[in-house]
């Protein structure tokens, strides 16, 4: 198996099926990691939009400018304001990762964090 060095978990282990050579079915890589550890808290983007998605929808057009569930250009500062805003505490974004559903093909993001 060939490791594509951009493609790591959250340990920093390269990923078996990284994007780029299957779109569809990749494993999980790590987009940002600060001050992560494996004992903090983690919710996925698309459980976000599935319990509130008015609220989803408002935080991300008055944070991001647009709505939408891909978090691919977004700012860890920016999501972290997001994330601190949909759950009304304050919390420190202390990972993120992307991920690919594989019924569907379509991404969606784990996000770490740490309350305050």
């Amino acid at each position: 198996m060939i490791y594509h060095e951009r493609y790591v978990d959250m340990f920093g282990f390269p990923v078996e099926r990284p994007k780029s050579s299957y779109p569809y079915s990749y494993d999980p890589f790590r987009v940002y990691r600060r001050n992560w550890s494996p004992d903090d808290m983690s919710v996925d983007s698309d459980r976000l939009f599935e319990w509130d998605s008015e609220k989803f929808n408002r935080l991300c057009k008055e944070i991001f400018g647009n709505t939408g569930q891909y978090f691919s250009n977004r700012h860890p500062e920016q999501i972290q304001k997001f994330l601190c805003q949909y759950f009304d505490k304050k919390i420190l974004l202390t990972g993120i990762m992307e991920c690919c559903n594989v019924s569907n093909g379509y991404p969606y993001w784990t996000f770490y964090y740490k309350e305050i």
